[in-house]
């Protein structure tokens, strides 16, 4: 009887816990279909990143009109119009307005040709 009491006692007490725990962790974010499109652009335009080259055809295109770009090149995809691309430049502390807007229409000519919308350019320097 000491042992039925205990078992029942021990699964009591599993139960709450296990109610406690679930009612005190956040819950995981609902996907609505919006976020669930949203997710869906940013996993197939990573995969068309990927497929076409696309990083190694902006950096090429940067060299090309004299520009020093990292081989890194960072990405954020929100959304078909909030895309997102991080340039690191060496030695561009001299660039300027009319320098920075030929990069943006470097990338975005990139993008354009392999059927990507346009980008929202951000320079970083690296001295």
């Amino acid at each position: 009887m000491k042992g039925l009491k205990m078992s029942f006692l021990l699964l009591f007490l599993s139960l709450f816990i296990i109610v406690v725990f679930v009612k005190n962790n956040p819950s995981q974010s609902k996907q609505t279909p919006q976020n669930d499109d949203l997710q869906n652009y940013a996993e197939e335009i990573g995969g068309k990143l990927q497929s076409s080259s696309f990083t190694k055809k902006v950096l090429e295109a940067l060299r090309a009109e004299g520009y020093f770009p990292d081989s890194t090149i960072g990405y954020l995809v929100d959304s078909p119009d909030k895309q997102f691309i991080s340039i690191y430049l060496h030695n561009s502390d001299k660039l300027d307005k009319a320098s920075k807007d030929e990069i943006q229409i470097i990338i975005n000519t990139v993008a354009k040709n392999n059927h990507f919308n346009s980008f929202i350019v951000d320079i970083q320097e690296i001295n």
